[in-house]
């Protein structure tokens, strides 16, 4: 199957190839992550939209945009509330001299490669020649509490599988090895920011964990094994069906 921005994200493309989102939703949860394959699950948040917007204002297709989302505009033409903060962050990242020239560089870049075995699809938010690049919009840099630990943001939301697939994933295109960089703005009222660097030693670890739990994650995605729930996130919640008491 041959990728494009068009067919990037649909239901074909995604049960043909993995993603890094995709093999993040299934360390978060398989059942729900199957769902969201077959389209039996979609949750299409304000966070989400806000962070297209910002990569569509980076790949100068805003008008473009504009048509995919209206949801996003009043009547007359402005953005709706929620959203308005998107040029805001946008204002902070022309303004810093290193932001910027982060966030440029070659937009929206599709390549595709394997994992394990598995076959995997990218699509980087600025390619540069020595680096790769992909941009968050965040609601803060706190530590966050998950599965009993306090880890950093970037750790919590799975941005370092992300960071060891995008680099193995590029490497197999290029034959060589570049940094991966996170560049991330909060929605704070005064915005913060922050630019993340992942050493190599660190994303091979990470590289051993993807090559470890891809093929079982396929397997769950082609039927042969049976994706089980986590029982914590609102997919489950929503499935949860009581048969029993529980006995205090």
């Amino acid at each position: 199957m041959r990728l494009t921005r068009k067919n990037y994200h649909s239901t074909k493309a995604n049960t043909a190839f993995m993603s890094a989102s995709q093999f993040k939703a299934f360390m978060d949860c398989p059942a729900r992550a199957v769902a969201e394959i077959k389209g039996e699950y979609d949750k299409q948040t304000d966070a989400f939209l806000q962070g297209a917007f910002l990569d569509a204002y980076f790949d100068k297709r805003t008008d473009e945009f504009r048509a995919e989302h209206p949801e996003m505009f009043k009547r007359d033409g402005e953005l709706k509330a929620q959203f308005e903060k998107v040029n805001e962050a946008i204002a902070v990242i022309e303004a810093d001299p290193a932001m910027r020239k982060l966030c440029r560089g070659k937009q929206q870049k599709i390549m595709t490669g394997e994992i394990g075995g598995v076959p995997f699809k990218i699509m980087i938010d600025s390619l540069h020649v020595d680096k790769t690049v992909d941009r968050k919009y965040m609601r803060d840099f706190s530590d966050v509490w998950k599965d009993g630990e306090r880890m950093p943001w970037w750790k919590a939301y799975g941005y370092h599988y992300q960071a060891a697939i995008y680099q193995e994933i590029r490497r197999q295109n290029e034959g060589k090895r570049v940094p991966f960089d996170l560049v991330a703005i909060s929605k704070e009222a005064v915005p913060d920011k922050a630019w993340v660097r992942f050493s190599d030693e660190y994303l091979r670890n990470v590289l051993d964990i993807v090559e470890c739990n891809a093929p079982l994650f396929k397997a769950m995605k082609d039927g042969l094994i049976k994706e089980p729930g986590c029982g914590e996130c609102e997919y489950c919640r929503a499935k949860k069906r009581l048969t029993e008491p529980e006995i205090i």
